[in-house]
């Protein structure tokens, strides 16, 4: 089972050039590499959207990269 977080680049600690670089991609691999420590680990909790069922998954495949937005002038 894998579960899918919401969290936006001004909420993530390591920054936002993570999320850009793996949104919709699983990280799975990416963020046990990086050695979170246990309050890392807890704080992610908070941010859980769904679990997804590896049976269920469907698997999408994007023909560009995300985009950078100016959150300044939403």
């Amino acid at each position: 089972m894998t579960e899918l977080k919401q969290m936006t680049r001004a909420q993530h600690p390591g920054g936002s050039e993570v999320l850009l670089k793996l949104g919709g991609h699983d990280a799975t691999e990416e963020y046990e590499d990086i050695g979170h420590s246990t309050d890392a680990r807890q704080m992610k909790e908070n941010y859980l959207v769904a679990e997804i069922v590896e049976e269920e998954k469907m698997t999408y495949s994007y023909d560009k990269e995300f985009e950078k937005v100016d959150e300044n002038k939403r």
